[in-house]
């Protein structure tokens, strides 16, 4: 934080540069029993419209996205999220460290339970298992 300090002065920078530096014990806290890190990640095109609908405003970055994308987005985590339950797993959604401190804020009221993690927060020796991916009918924001 010291260090990073001296670089900027952004609340949101910061919380993300220390959650980058604390990459292993992160990984540790979402580790399942079989060593590895369930992830479900963001289809790229998804991803990449989440990306733009990226929106200043005084609480910090905001992903604003149309109603329908909303829903559609939350009815695909949901979905996702209950078939890796039905397989016995707790996953984490895995994206981009741009995105994933507004992502959480989206998804907190829906599935509180499911951890966003930024791919720089992951250790680089855990091992992955990309166990889904969620999709929306249409990407755009």
């Amino acid at each position: 934080l010291a260090d990073l300090g001296r670089q900027t002065k952004e609340i949101e920078a910061l919380t993300e540069g220390v959650r980058t530096a604390l990459a292993r014990q992160i990984t540790m806290q979402h580790r399942a029993p079989d060593n590895r890190i369930h992830a479900m990640t963001l289809n790229p095109r998804l991803e990449q419209s989440l990306a733009q609908a990226l929106t200043p405003t005084d609480a910090g970055m905001a992903l604003v996205v149309s109603p329908d994308l909303l829903q559609r987005l939350l009815t695909a985590v949901a979905a996702q999220l209950e078939r890796a339950a039905a397989q016995g797993r707790q996953p984490v959604l895995l994206t981009s460290s741009r995105i994933r401190r507004p992502l959480r804020r989206l998804l907190e009221r829906s599935v509180p339970a499911l951890p966003v993690i930024a791919f720089a927060e992951i250790a680089r020796e855990a091992e992955v298992e990309a166990i889904a991916q969620v999709e929306v009918e249409y990407a755009a924001a």
